[in-house]
């Protein structure tokens, strides 16, 4: 048998629809109000829904919102009755919860309209002009109209206000919540209705609001309790105020609620920079002053985490100092490691300095915001700040200004420090005044950085020259043999392969030399040379013979390490051809202002190529990619630059001299 819900306050009508209903084999189940009918209706499975439009507590129009919100009850047929002010109803607003709209007429006329509605309540369900039947039984009254106008105007008042609005009924049950309130709380309005306040605000979890709502149902009077609490992410402010009634009994309550985030923020804030101030001014160990302005920090920034990574010189050597968020996501902690780890790598190999990284950086990472913050003090590079949030969140103008702000008094910190531990350390640096101070720090990290790098490039490079003089011993070796085991025959040839591993040997032993006078700490021997020269000494090494050599060389001299310049373009040459290169060529361009040196070719892929002509220093062991950067350092002095490009499916190096203009002073360095 169906199941009608039928909620009307007037007891008489209720028994009227239950008889009437009864008559078309409909189970009738009444409530007197609509918050019993919610109730009711999550508990059993109804099939029809006959509701007043004027009833306590929860008017009809309500009520059908929120059983529309209830899964199984989408598609329910719902019937609204009226009996007067049906023009008070907006027709256009409860159409999308209403089916079918009754008037409240005499019983017999009420009767015969049932009587043709409910054989057809389908195909009246789905008709899509929905009128009133039975409007022409009633008679319109005034006062209730009036009455529902003024009900219709605080319900609109109280939906537009900023702070959350809950009524309760005398037994604390929720029967109206504007959309502040369930925004603050995080539920949807038919969520709320019908339900109590512990379960709305959970007093498990939030005993101030138990005690203060508690204490207010003492009380008959209209007395106010508040209490502070967290709801969700929110720190919202709770107001309780008593509804007395006629009998002076307490008639039910209001819960006024206030977000009170942004202040409790701004609180906070004011805390955090204050603790920060106190920090600096203790006498705490500064490893334990840096570790809880990083805490504070982080609270302050609402990062998930802060990292600060040391400049490798100075009394920190590179150390790194974090302060996680504790409910951070293990995903969100191996996530932001391997990223400080990376940029750890960076400032190692010295691509972040102050000219790299010289201002705060807002960037993203795998959807993650990062704020990159170099700290400096006067030039000198003293490490990098770095905060991380949750992906898919932001840094507001506001945390990144606390951010720079506390970064920069950081950065004054560290370098006081730094300067009172070498001062106690009777280890001071001596600064040259013709070089300026602020450039010592960095020069050291660049160096430092530097020398690591081309010394592990050196030891590459000497491992393959090594190689390749055992190879040409063992080559003599047997060649010896041979001769000793041939009598006149294939002399000469054996002879010419003897004198080929000669002269390679020879080649190699000069790189031998020449390679381990490279270095930042040694001595270049300048001498003046000509492109003539270099072009002979390279055409003469045997491993080069694969490569093109210019016929018409110009006549130019150069001034520099003549040594050390042919030493990095035979390893550039021979790399190529070791590689596979084609048509490797040497070639000249001459303009009015500069000429330059260029080796042309053709090249299989490999990413080092890439990276030449990018032009961008990276921590990279390779022969080519080596020899390329030390001539970059060496032509420096020479007013020359080195640049690679790429185009018409060829690769070109080439190796730019500038001329001296008329009146330009000569070199000083040379």
């Amino acid at each position: 048998m169906k199941k009608c819900l039928v909620a009307d306050n007037n007891l008489f009508y209720l028994q009227f629809f239950s008889d009437v209903l009864a008559g078309h084999g409909y189970e009738v189940i009444t409530a007197s109000d609509g918050l019993i009918a919610l109730d009711i209706a999550r508990k059993e499975k109804i099939d029809l829904f006959l509701l007043d439009f004027v009833m306590p507590k929860v008017d009809g129009v309500r009520l059908a919102k929120y059983l529309r919100q209830i899964n199984h009850y989408k598609d329910t047929p719902i019937i609204l009755i009226t009996a007067a002010a049906l023009e008070s109803v907006t027709m256009n607003e409860s159409d999308a919860y209403i089916d079918i709209y009754v008037a409240k007429a005499p019983f017999d006329k009420m009767k015969e309209t049932f009587n043709e509605i409910l054989p057809h309540i389908d195909s009246l369900k789905n008709k899509k002009s929905k009128g009133v039947i039975g409007l022409e039984n009633i008679y319109p009254r005034q006062i209730v109209k009036e009455l529902l106008v003024t009900e219709l105007n605080y319900s609109v008042i109280f939906q537009s206000l900023v702070e959350g609005i809950l009524e309760l009924d005398e037994k604390g049950v929720a029967v109206f919540a504007n959309k502040s309130f369930c925004q603050i709380i995080n539920k949807k309005e038919h969520e709320v209705i019908g339900h109590t306040l512990n379960d709305i605000l959970d007093f498990e979890k939030k005993p101030e609001l138990r005690e203060a709502y508690n204490n207010l149902k003492k009380l008959s009077s209209a007395r106010r309790e508040t209490a502070v609490c967290e709801i969700g992410e929110k720190t919202v402010h709770c107001s309780f105020y008593n509804i007395p009634s006629s009998s002076n009994k307490t008639g039910g309550s209001f819960v006024i609620l206030q977000d009170v985030t942004s202040i409790k923020s701004k609180v906070m804030q004011i805390s955090s920079l204050f603790n920060i101030t106190q920090a600096f001014l203790s006498n705490l160990p500064y490893k334990d002053v840096l570790q809880y302005v990083l805490y504070e920090l982080r609270r302050l920034v609402n990062a998930t985490n802060i990292s600060l990574l040391f400049a490798c010189d100075g009394i920190f050597k590179g150390g790194r100092i974090t302060a996680f968020e504790r409910k951070a996501l293990e995903s969100e902690k191996k996530k932001i490691t391997f990223w400080v780890n990376k940029i750890e790598e960076w400032k190692k190999s010295g691509l972040i300095n102050v000219k790299t990284v010289a201002k705060l950086n807002k960037i993203k990472f795998d959807n993650m915001p990062i704020l990159w913050l170099p700290m400096v003090f006067r030039n000198t590079f003293l490490g990098t700040l770095i905060g991380f949030k949750s992906s898919n969140t932001e840094f507001d103008e506001e945390e990144i200004k606390f951010f720079e702000a506390v970064g920069n008094q950081l950065s004054v910190y560290i370098a006081n420090e730094e300067f009172f531990n070498r001062y106690v350390s009777n280890k001071a640096i001596t600064v040259d005044d013709s070089q300026g101070a602020e450039v010592i720090t960095e020069n050291m990290i660049e160096k430092i950085n530097y020398l690591k790098w081309a010394d592990r490039n050196r030891k590459n490079i000497s491992k393959i020259i090594t190689e390749d003089i055992n190879r040409c011993l063992s080559n003599l070796g047997c060649s010896i043999s041979l001769i000793e085991g041939e009598k006149n025959q294939k002399i000469s040839s054996i002879l010419n392969n003897i004198k080929g591993c000669y002269a390679t040997m020879i080649s190699l032993k000069d790189a031998m030399s020449v390679l381990n006078k490279v270095g930042l700490e040694e001595e270049s021997d300048f001498h003046i040379f000509s492109m003539d020269m270099l072009i002979k000494n390279l055409k003469s090494l045997p491993e080069l013979e694969k490569v093109l050599f210019p016929e018409d060389v110009p006549q130019k001299q150069i001034v520099g390490d003549f040594e050390k310049f042919k030493f990095f373009m035979r390893i550039i040459l021979f790399e190529l051809i070791k590689r596979g290169g084609e048509r490797i060529a040497l070639n000249f361009d001459n303009s009015n202002n500069s000429f330059s040196l260029n080796i042309s070719f053709t090249s299989v892929a490999d990413n080092v190529f890439e990276h030449l002509v990018a032009d961008e220093w990276k921590d990279i062991t390779d022969c080519i990619y080596y020899a390329f950067w030390e001539l970059k350092v060496l032509l420096e002095s020479l007013n020359a630059k080195v640049t690679c490009s790429y185009g018409g499916e060829k690769y070109k190096i080439s190796i730019i001299f500038s001329e001296q203009k008329k009146g330009e002073k000569k070199n000083e360095k040379i």
